[in-house]
C-alpha cells in the first residue's frame, strides 16, 4: 500500500480517467445495496462514503484505510468514523458491521487476508460489497479500450515523475487482471455478480 503515498493526491482523476468518468455513477449504483452498519474499506478520501452517506438504509458508516494522508482528508470531508489501518487486520471486534463495501480496492490487497477478515468483522449473513474495474466482454470495445488504457500509461509516463508513473502502470496493469471474479469465487458459495457498461465495471454482492 506504500504506492499510494505517491499518488494519493492524483488517484481520483485515475479513476475517472480510465472509466470516462463513470466512476461516481458505478460507486451510487453499487451504494444502494448497503443497509445497517456499514465499513467502507479502503475509504480513501471518502468516495464511496459520499453516496453511502445518501442511502437512509444505512444506520452508521465507519472508514478503514492505510494511508494518512487520505484518512485526514476524509474525516476532514465528510466528518466519518475513518481511522487508519490495514484492511487485513483491522482493528475491530467481530460481528461488528452488517456490510463491509469496497471501491477499487481489490486490485491492491491480499484477496484471501481481506476476505477472512470481512467474515469475522460481519454480523451472521453479513454482505460485502466489491467494485471494481475489469475489462469489457464485447471484442471491439475490449479492443479500443485497452488501446484508451495504454494511451493514458503514456501520459501519466510523461506527465509525471518516473516513480509515480510506475505506480500508475501497476494500475492500469491490474485492470487486466479482474477475470469477471473468477478468483473471488473462490471464497464464497455466494455471489451475485452485477457487470456495468460492457463490463468496464463489476459490482459483486458477497454473502458469508
Amino acid at each position: 500500500m506504500e504506492r499510494f503515498k505517491k499518488i494519493y493526491k492524483i488517484y481520483d482523476y485515475f479513476n475517472s480517467f480510465a472509466s470516462f468518468s463513470l466512476d461516481r455513477y458505478w460507486r451510487f449504483k453499487a451504494s444502494k445495496f448497503a443497509k445497517g452498519i456499514c465499513l467502507d474499506a479502503g475509504c480513501g478520501k471518502g468516495e464511496f462514503s459520499e453516496f453511502l452517506l445518501k442511502n437512509k438504509k444505512i444506520k452508521e458508516i465507519f472508514g478503514i484505510d492505510i494511508t494518512k494522508e487520505m484518512v485526514f482528508e476524509g474525516k476532514k470531508k465528510l466528518n466519518l468514523n475513518f481511522i487508519l489501518g490495514d484492511v487485513h487486520k483491522m482493528p475491530f471486534k467481530e460481528k461488528s458491521f452488517d456490510y463491509v463495501v469496497s471501491s477499487f480496492l481489490y486490485r491492491n490487497i491480499n484477496p484471501h487476508e481481506f476476505f477472512k477478515e470481512c467474515k469475522r468483522v460481519l454480523k451472521n449473513e453479513g454482505k460485502i460489497i466489491v467494485l471494481e474495474m475489469g475489462l469489457p466482454d464485447f471484442f471491439m470495445i475490449k479492443f479500443f479500450y485497452l488501446i484508451y488504457l495504454k494511451f493514458l500509461e503514456k501520459i501519466t509516463s510523461l506527465i509525471f515523475k518516473k516513480e509515480i508513473s510506475e505506480e500508475y502502470k501497476f494500475l492500469f496493469d491490474s485492470i487486466k487482471k479482474l477475470n469477471k471474479g473468477e478468483e473471488i469465487k473462490k471464497f464464497f458459495k455466494k455471489m451475485k455478480v452485477l457487470k456495468i457498461n460492457f463490463g468496464i465495471a463489476y459490482i459483486f454482492i458477497l454473502t458469508i
